[in-house]
């Protein structure tokens, strides 16, 4: 693998393309085409000191000619931009194998060598997944604004009108409190239980005022996680930013956490696997666990009840690179992943033991960051950033099993599949495959 050196600034291929111009003109004039600012945005702009509207026209005449036609105004070739493509800094796609530098602390770095082909060896597969997959992403909630997620996201049109509603009347000072409350909280369109759930739930969140039901809509990801694990899944094969695993996907966002700390009781892992079954989730991720003494029977018997309705469960192992019993890695059915690093072997802070399933390309993983935050490691794009660890190992997998069930395979024959078509061990580690 090439080494990955940082570009600091973003490459924009600007591209002219004939026939098509921009007019510009004062707002109150008109000039036949597609207007490119509304009315709002006019205003907006005004108050900035912009006081112009723009007019996009396509005609087969040149540059010159139209500048004659419109001589008493502005006018400008359309000029279309090409994101930077970042999927040569996915190894886990397809690594080439060679001397790479490996990030150890914040400034120290190590040169290794790659071994060529310890991917997913999965890149060249274009089979058609005809048959659309939800999968739920239990985390720290999901960035519904990212550019490469926007699109996935599940939404409810009619929840999100009556969750809008409820926020403008919140804001109407001359209406109170308690009556938006009484009028608007627990509008429930789908009578799924979840009022006002427009893009998903967070149980970490206090009810709205009168809302008989934990959390609430608000799922903005303040930490990265789980927009991290979105890309990994799903991010689209467009030519921009990165490439997810599977396509025809779409992502149900469920906050269980919204930190690393210990505030996050278990029990708000088994209320978001309960929103996820409520809302036809196929597959589940979990990116998180916990040790013995925090097992609950709730926890489990939650589980237990998303396999037995054909639910597959992909949960990460853990990284303190142990064999001892984590949870829910040792839950029977579930799918327990470990990572792997550029060698094919397993990372150093992997667990392992015999409730590992599979392991998978952990680290170094670049997905997609909120756009809020502005990522560490990855400064090319803030929108970007790397992460390792079993939690960027086990979407790896949940994105295969969602493109195995897309197929039409059921999620116990996407187990067996995926377990049958990986490679075998080449180290004397305690995990199965």
């Amino acid at each position: 693998m090439k080494k990955l050196t940082c570009i600091y600034s973003l490459i924009f291929a600007i591209n002219t393309f004939a026939g098509e111009f921009y007019i510009y003109h004062s707002p109150q004039s008109s000039v036949p085409g597609e207007k490119i600012y509304s009315g709002i945005e006019l205003a907006q702009m005004k108050r900035l000191g912009i006081d112009y509207q723009v007019t996009k026209i396509t005609t087969d005449k040149t540059l010159e000619e139209v500048s004659k036609e419109y001589s008493h105004l502005k006018v400008e070739p359309v000029q279309n931009f090409e994101l930077y493509d970042y999927s040569n800094f996915q190894w886990h796609l397809n690594n080439p194998g060679g001397t790479i530098t490996r990030r150890i602390t914040d400034i120290d770095v190590v040169e290794i060598q790659a071994t060529a082909g310890e991917d997913i060896q999965n890149i060249a597969d274009q089979d058609q997944q005809n048959k659309k997959v939800r999968v739920a992403v239990i985390d720290s909630g999901v960035d519904t604004n990212h550019p490469e997620l926007k699109d996935l996201i599940v939404t409810k049109p009619s929840e999100c009108a009556a969750l809008q509603t409820y926020k403008a009347c919140l804001s109407d000072r001359n209406t109170d409190n308690e009556q938006c409350q009484a009028q608007f909280a627990n509008i429930d369109t789908d009578g799924d239980g979840y009022p006002l759930d427009c893009q998903g739930w967070s149980v970490t969140n206090t009810a709205y005022p009168g809302v008989d039901i934990t959390g609430n809509p608000e799922i903005n990801d303040e930490v990265g996680h789980g927009t991290h694990i979105a890309g990994i899944i799903a991010a689209p094969k467009d030519g921009i930013g990165i490439n997810g695993i599977a396509d025809n996907i779409e992502i149900l966002p469920v906050q269980v956490a919204m930190n690393s700390a210990t505030d996050n009781p278990i029990d708000n892992i088994a209320k978001g696997v309960l929103y996820a079954l409520e809302n036809n989730a196929q597959v589940i991720n979990l990116s998180l666990g916990w040790r013995f003494q925090f097992e609950t029977t709730l926890m489990r018997d939650v589980i237990k009840a998303a396999i037995d309705s054909g639910v597959a469960v992909v949960v990460a192992a853990g990284n303190d690179a142990h064999s001892d019993m984590s949870y829910p890695c040792a839950y029977d059915d579930v799918i327990c992943v470990g990572a792997s690093d550029q060698t094919g072997n397993l990372a150093s802070f992997s667990n392992r033991g015999t409730s590992v399933d599979i392991i998978a390309p952990g680290v170094e993983i670049l997905s997609t960051w909120p756009t809020n935050i502005r990522s560490r490691l990855f400064t090319q794009d803030y929108n970007y950033e790397y992460m390792s660890g079993t939690s960027q190992a086990a979407p790896i997998v949940t994105g295969l099993v969602a493109k195995l069930m897309s197929r039409g395979w059921s999620s116990n024959q996407a187990k067996i599949k995926l377990f049958k078509g990986a490679r075998e061990k080449r180290e004397k580690s305690d995990f199965r495959f």
